[in-house]
């Protein structure tokens, strides 16, 4: 959903059917864990012949360019297996070269750009600290990308589970505005679940 919503991503569509039924992973399993782009710290033990956690590692490498801290800071207490560790270059497509073997523990933390950007709020309105806090944290579909987005809502029109899945996920990463509430809350059979999950 995240690929759907960026500019800089091809992804027009996706067929989400069945995607409510699985196993429900352990947040803190670390075979199984899962990016949090709006609370990205943690503490991660990543096996990089994996093309997963390869990924990962990359989606928090993003997530420094996100939150303007250099990976120096954002990263750790790094163990790795094949030292020394040195922090990745920036192809010319933008995708980060991570090594491909040996094993990471890494503590990340965006703890200091949090703060930068929060800088200067001390005084001001509950309300402009929260919406600050949203801008910074949650992400906004680009212009671009609402409608593919709102047309992917509507292809899973009675796919009641399929599409509390897919408000779940709005909920968690996103910050919509009220006219794009509005559209997806248009499915009648939704209505209560749309307002209930992004309000």
């Amino acid at each position: 959903l995240r690929l759907l919503s960026r500019d800089t991503a091809g992804l027009l569509e996706f067929n989400c059917e069945g995607s409510s039924r699985g196993l429900m992973t352990d947040a803190t399993d670390d075979e199984q864990k899962t990016f949090n782009a709006t609370n990205p710290g943690g503490r991660y033990s990543l096996d990089l012949a994996r093309p997963y956690h390869r990924s990962f590692l990359r989606m928090l490498y993003k997530a420094c360019g996100r939150f303007r801290v250099a990976p120096a800071v954002a990263f750790a207490d790094v163990v790795y297996s094949k030292p020394p560790y040195e922090h990745p270059a920036v192809n010319s497509n933008g995708v980060w070269q991570v090594p491909h073997q040996g094993k990471l523990k890494i503590t990340f933390s965006i703890e200091m750009g949090m703060e930068a950007a929060m800088r200067g709020m001390e005084d001001a309105p509950f309300a402009d600290v929260l919406a600050s806090h949203f801008d910074l944290m949650r992400l906004r579909p680009s212009f671009r990308k609402v409608i593919p987005m709102f047309a992917q809502w509507r292809s899973m029109s009675g796919m009641a589970l399929e599409q509390l899945v897919f408000l779940d996920a709005l909920s968690k990463d996103f910050c919509l505005t009220y006219p794009q509430i509005d559209i997806l809350s248009r499915d009648k059979a939704m209505f209560n679940d749309v307002i209930s999950r992004l309000l």
